[in-house]
C-alpha cells in the first residue's frame, strides 16, 4: 500500500493496487522514441511528480502526422491500458494512434474540455494543467504500437504546425489490465513491475 495524494488531496488515502508491469521501456525519455515531425526539449517544465523532467513537444510546420511512437510485446486477447500525461502548451488536443485492436486507429483527448473521442478512453486531471490520458481495449495483437501525438483540432491527426505551439508529455505506460493503475516509472529499457 501507498499514500494517494491525487486530485490535490492534502489528507491522503491508502492506495491499494494489484501488481502491474509497465511495458514501455524508458517511459520518461521520449527522445528515444520514433519521431514523426516533432521537435523535443527535455526537462522543460515540471511533470506531475513536481520535478522538472517533462518534455516539450512541438509539431513541425510539415503538413503530416505529429507523434512519438513506441512498441511493446503484449499478450493477445487480454484487456490492456495505454496511458501518458499531457499538458497543453499552445495546442489543446493530444491523441493515441495504436493497433491495440488489430488495426491502427486514432483516439483523441481534449486537454481543456476534458473530453475524449472514444467510450473506452479516459482523461483525468492531475493539477497544474496536467492530465492523464488513457485507453483500455482488448488486445488483438502480440506487438502493440502506440503513437503519442498532438492534434490541431481534436479530430484530425494531420496538420501543419506553426513551429512554436505544442504540448508537454510525461510518463508513458502500457500495462495488461482493464483499467489504468498509478504510474510505474521505467528507466531500464525493458519492463518494470510494481
Amino acid at each position: 500500500p501507498r499514500f494517494d495524494y491525487s486530485g490535490g488531496a492534502t489528507c491522503p488515502s491508502l492506495l491499494l493496487e494489484p501488481s502491474r508491469t509497465n511495458l514501455v521501456g524508458y517511459s520518461e525519455y521520449f527522445a528515444v522514441y520514433s519521431n514523426d515531425n516533432m521537435t523535443l526539449e527535455a526537462n522543460s517544465t515540471n511533470s506531475p511528480e513536481g520535478v522538472q523532467n517533462a518534455y516539450s513537444v512541438v509539431p513541425t510546420t510539415t503538413n503530416l502526422i505529429h507523434r512519438l511512437s513506441v512498441t511493446a510485446s503484449i499478450t493477445s486477447g487480454v484487456g490492456a491500458t495505454i496511458s501518458f500525461f499531457a499538458k497543453a502548451n499552445g495546442y489543446n488536443h493530444t491523441f493515441f494512434r495504436t493497433n491495440i485492436t488489430g488495426s491502427y486507429l486514432n483516439y483523441f483527448f481534449d486537454l481543456v474540455n476534458e473530453t475524449t473521442s472514444d467510450a473506452d478512453a479516459k482523461i483525468e486531471p492531475y493539477g497544474n494543467g496536467w492530465y492523464r490520458c488513457s485507453l483500455t481495449k482488448t488486445t488483438a495483437t502480440t506487438s502493440i504500437g502506440v503513437g503519442f501525438g498532438i492534434s490541431e483540432d481534436g479530430s484530425n491527426a494531420i496538420f501543419a504546425g506553426d513551429g512554436t505551439s505544442g504540448a508537454y508529455f510525461y510518463g508513458a505506460q502500457i500495462e495488461e489490465g482493464s483499467y489504468p493503475t498509478s504510474y510505474i516509472p521505467n528507466h531500464s529499457g525493458g519492463s518494470v513491475t510494481r
